[in-house]
């Protein structure tokens, strides 16, 4: 099913907004808990809960999610049917919540995800209306009373998703970074900055700091060893320079952020496919392509495979379809490797 939120509890500090105060700041418990779509939006909890552990709540969630979709897998695909009955342990952490006004829709999803403008006008007293805004509180904090609260698209502090998977400490994860960011020539840079590897959603993982929040505020995202990302950057360097896909396997180990509530001290092993040119692929296209890619912005393959979703909307069936054949390929080439890794 489909649910609004996250089952992992984090502290919030906001910022006093500037050119129409309110005069004060406020520090708010976000996530905790989830409400199924069509109660979320209320005002307040309609029944107190009782003291819990929030790790306990948050692995008997996923374990009941878990079971969930494989009856319902089983129902599908299989045919069979089963009666599922979840524990009282489950159970006790459900509450009641009152009816919104409205039921939340994909409407509202889309609206939410394709909100890329929020971080611009969100100290613009009229424009700031533009933001979707719904009420919240924390169903699992006994907080009462809903506080109005903007929403945009989460990718403005994570785009990868790596986060809420360490969250739940999954020890192999296959991350496919398709950005339109070059890598950076590692036969000359010694150090890995933000100016000589604008990636704000890769490198700030490995505490390199990011200063331009045009794209969002990634600074609490560190989760690894900072001379890991130096490591991972050259491995990929030399698979595009060798021609090959920029695919590398890395372990690392986790550092603890308590911003994103991420346990430290164990370790994760980590596939990337990083989004860059591969001459081995390039050659194996039909002259006709090759040509049109070798005109470069001119071309109707202009900038391929780097393109924006900032500054391009609409793509044509040719650039799609190249992009998933260069996709289709990259993961055929290390099909061993893949595998291998994540058989149980």
């Amino acid at each position: 099913g489909l649910y609004c939120g996250s089952p992992f509890l984090h502290k919030i500090h906001y910022e006093d907004r500037k050119r129409w105060s309110i005069g004060r700041e406020l520090e708010f418990d976000v996530g905790g808990g989830m409400v199924d779509t069509f109660a979320f939006g209320g005002l307040a909890t309609a029944k107190k809960t009782a003291p819990f552990d929030h790790m306990d709540t948050v692995n008997s969630l996923f374990s009941y999610i878990s079971n969930k979709l494989e009856i319902e897998t089983q129902k599908l695909f299989l045919g069979v049917h089963r009666e599922n009955f979840e524990s009282d342990e489950v159970l006790k952490r459900f509450i009641t919540v009152p009816q919104p006004k409205s039921p939340f829709s994909v409407r509202d999803a889309c609206g939410i995800v394709g909100t890329s403008y929020a971080l611009s006008v969100r100290n613009k007293m009229f424009l700031n209306r533009l933001v979707p805004h719904e009420p919240y509180y924390n169903v699992l904090l006994d907080k009462q009373k809903g506080i109005l609260m903007q929403y945009a698209d989460g990718g403005f502090m994570d785009n990868l998703a790596i986060l809420p998977v360490l969250q739940r400490q999954v020890e192999r994860i296959v991350v496919f970074f398709n950005g339109y960011i070059p890598l950076p020539d590692m036969n000359v840079v010694d150090t890995v900055t933000y100016e000589t590897f604008p990636s704000s959603n890769l490198i700030p993982l490995f505490g390199v700091q990011v200063e331009d929040y045009k794209f969002g505020n990634f600074n609490q995202n560190q989760v690894f060893e900072e001379a890991k990302l130096k490591e991972l950057l050259l491995g990929l360097f030399k698979k595009k320079e060798a021609g090959e896909p920029a695919v590398m396997k890395q372990t690392l180990s986790v550092l603890e952020n308590s911003f994103w509530n991420i346990r430290g001290d164990w370790e994760v092993e980590i596939i990337w496919f990083y989004l860059e040119k591969s001459e081995n692929f390039l050659s194996l296209l039909p002259d006709e392509t090759r040509e049109e890619l070798e005109k470069g912005m001119d071309g109707s393959f202009n900038n391929f495979p780097h393109y924006s979703t900032f500054t391009k909307d609409t793509y044509t069936d040719e650039e799609i379809n190249l992009l998933q054949a260069y996709t289709e390929w990259s993961v055929m080439e290390n099909k061993d490797m893949l595998l291998d890794f994540l058989k149980p």
